[in-house]
């Protein structure tokens, strides 16, 4: 299947006057014939030593989930167009996927696009599958997904995201072991330096009421839209283009002086408080005279008394009435983690509660939460922090063509190696296939053993073992090899 250009769904979204797309870029050497071997920006590949480390960080994220009883799920990158917008106009742009051009077709309903989250897949698979999943269902799904990004620096078209849900459980519980769940995943990399910001889509609908805003009106989403920004743009450029620009395509506005100074004070209400019983008490007060802005208070009070019993730090997690979320369809709590020692990266992990989501596909309200890794983000987060280990060996063994007619020895002593749980490789250039260039190639793949098999050794029933490592050479019988290997190694078999 091929993938096409995106289509843009939504005018706030253009792309600037001179990208020409990430499929637009020549790809053709016009000297040679040859094609470019490049990828279309916005794309990115991941060598051996990236995937090594990449690896080693997934699987300790998905050890912790299961820890907190989450199973594994995988939806498809392919849905249909409408169930990806709900049916509407959708606030980012997106890829279809095509087979051919006789294949293309307009219609809304058969048009197949790229996810881009893997939490609406979630939803629809919970939908189609209702009568047969028992809830609360704890799912969590590693995946890449894909948005029509203008390709830059740390902005991809393509990224993964590991996202941990829990569906058909109330406000409360759920939300505070979702962040439970956020902290362990953070300690299991080896962070510690990280705060969860949270707040309450409530409380900020609450916040839209009282500055003349209807909650869930097109005003309103713009106005959150905005706010949502002020990592990247700072609490100045969220009242500048609160002050001027046209923030929606429904309904444009611009807030008066005393409607930014409102904005200010909200974003800023909890600055400088010690902890977070006083940030929610400053915001219940906030709140006195009731309404949906007093509901969010309460729900972020139970999850506060619940992160307490479970042992969260305080200092792991703040209240931040300034943390809105971009995507339409939270409706209660949401989260972000920023890095402490790296905030210029933003939030590497984020969610929310979507008690509707699945409602747009069976018209029943239906309590969600979750929270996704953003694993390229978080992983070139890391990298810049020199937190990110590359120096895992390719193989354990590497074992040297000493003679091209002892290739059946080398794969049986392969074999024997890999059975007993060893990671073994012949040499096999179609280069260079000198014992100096084989060594070089074991030094490469950060081999901890090179191994030497040749007609005396075969004959004694022994094999040299060179440990890169210390550099001594050992004579090991073969049928203790592979134990003696692991024992080196301090792994069983």
């Amino acid at each position: 299947m091929d993938v096409v250009n995106p289509i843009s769904l939504d005018n706030e979204f253009p792309l600037p006057e001179d990208d020409r797309g990430p499929f637009q870029e020549e790809t053709m050497n016009s000297q040679n014939g040859l094609i470019k071997p490049a990828l279309p920006g916005g794309f990115q590949d991941f060598g051996p030593r990236e995937m090594l480390a990449r690896e080693r960080m997934l699987r300790a994220i998905e050890r912790i989930y299961r820890s907190f009883g989450f199973v594994p799920l995988q939806t498809s990158i392919g849905q249909r167009r409408e169930v990806l917008t709900g049916g509407k106009p959708a606030s980012m742009r997106m890829w279809d996927l095509r087979v051919d051009a006789s294949r293309d077709t307009t219609d809304e309903a058969q048009r197949v696009t790229a996810r881009f989250d893997l939490t609406v897949p979630l939803a629809r698979y919970v939908a189609e599958n209702m009568g047969s999943i028992r809830f609360p269902f704890r799912r969590f799904e590693s995946g890449d997904v894909f948005r029509g990004e203008s390709p830059q620096k740390g902005r991809y078209c393509e990224f993964r995201q590991f996202d941990a849900d829990i569906v058909g459980a109330p406000t409360g519980p759920a939300d505070a072991e979702i962040m439970l769940c956020m902290t362990s995943v953070m300690r299991a990399l080896g962070i510690e330096r990280f705060l969860i910001k949270v707040n309450d889509r409530k409380v900020l609908n609450g916040f839209a009421a009282r500055v003349g805003f209807e909650p869930g009106s097109d005003q309103a989403a713009a106005l959150l839209r905005v706010m949502d920004k002020v990592d990247k743009i700072g609490l100045d450029g969220v009242l500048a283009e609160l002050a001027g620009k046209a923030a929606s395509d429904e309904g444009s506005f611009a807030f008066g002086p005393e409607q930014l100074e409102a904005v200010r004070g909200f974003m800023t209400l909890t600055d400088g408080l010690a902890d977070n019983a006083q940030r929610l008490a400053r915001l219940k007060g906030y709140f006195a005279e009731g309404g949906v802005g007093a509901e969010g208070v309460t729900e972020l009070e139970t999850i506060a008394s619940l992160l307490s019993a479970g042992g969260m730090p305080s200092d792991r997690w703040t209240v931040d009435p300034s943390i809105a979320r971009g995507l339409g369809y939270y409706t209660g709590p949401v989260f972000e983690t920023v890095l402490l020692d790296a905030p210029k990266f933003g939030s590497v992990y984020s969610g929310g509660r979507f008690d509707d989501l699945v409602a747009r596909f069976t018209g029943m309200s239906l309590p969600a939460v979750g929270a996704s890794v953003g694993v390229d983000r978080l992983f070139a987060a890391l990298q810049e922090l020199k937190a990110v280990s590359a120096t895992e060996p390719d193989v354990d063994a590497f074992i040297i063509r000493m003679d091209e007619a002892l290739m059946p020895e080398y794969f049986a002593l392969a074999a024997e190696l890999r059975a007993n749980g060893l990671r073994a490789e012949i040499g096999m250039s179609h280069q260079d296939m000198s014992t100096k260039a084989q060594m070089a190639t074991a030094l490469d793949r950060r081999a901890p053993f090179i191994l030497f098999l040749g007609g005396n050794e075969i004959a004694a029933g022994t094999v040299q073992v060179k440990d890169t490592a210390t550099r001594r050479q050992t004579q090991v019988p073969r049928t203790a090899l592979a134990q003696e290997l692991l024992t080196r190694l301090d792994r069983t078999a």
